[in-house]
């Protein structure tokens, strides 16, 4: 963000004054709440539903979050899941409620909440990655951005070269440098997005 990154987002939105952090923290987070409810089988309007109660009582509550006492995520993973579980619970299509409320059929509802966290855990892993992706793609050339997309996922360096027309080196060299300034977004969204733990 536009301040010192140790200063998260998270911390600035304490102070109820600072509209421009309640707005950047609602836009990230509501987000990333969706993209965890694609995960489940609610539907749109229970999404939505969820959605604006979970970020409501985000509002509501961040006044309370106790670092000491656990990290953001957890915290507002646990939040997630309450009132995504309670919206499941509350639905009337009797199709859907067969204790299956996320997709993974690893995950159940009424299975362990470690399980469920560590799939919220993985969606926020997800959900940052793909931020800093698009951050990355206004910085390098599109070609490139492409071919690091496909090297990480196994595409080959001499089959990037044959097919785009670049040297092996070229590939190499652009994939590093990718690499490295995803890495570098990635840590800045976390800093910016997460308080400091003590």
């Amino acid at each position: 963000m536009n301040e010192d990154t140790n200063y998260s987002l998270i911390t600035r939105a304490l102070d109820l004054s600072d509209e421009e952090a309640w707005g950047a923290l609602y836009e990230h987070y509501q987000a990333f709440v969706y993209h965890v409810l694609m995960q489940t089988n609610l539907s749109g309007l229970e999404k939505d539903d969820v959605v604006q109660e979970v970020m409501m009582k985000l509002m509501s509550s961040l006044p309370n979050y106790d670092k000491s006492k656990g990290r953001f995520r957890s915290w507002f993973a646990q939040m997630i899941r309450y009132i995504a579980i309670g919206a499941f619970r509350k639905s009337t299509t009797d199709s859907r409620r067969d204790d299956n409320y996320f997709r993974n059929e690893s995950i159940r509802l009424e299975g362990d909440v470690a399980e469920i966290d560590a799939a919220i855990e993985a969606e926020w892993k997800q959900y940052v990655s793909q931020l800093a992706l698009e951050k990355v793609k206004t910085v390098f050339n599109p070609q490139y951005v492409e071919m690091f997309i496909e090297s990480i996922n196994g595409t080959g360096a001499q089959e990037l070269s044959q097919r785009l027309g670049l040297e092996v080196h070229t590939i190499y060299k652009y994939r590093d440098r990718i690499k490295r300034r995803l890495k570098l977004e990635v840590s800045q969204l976390i800093n910016d997005l997460e308080p400091p733990t003590e």
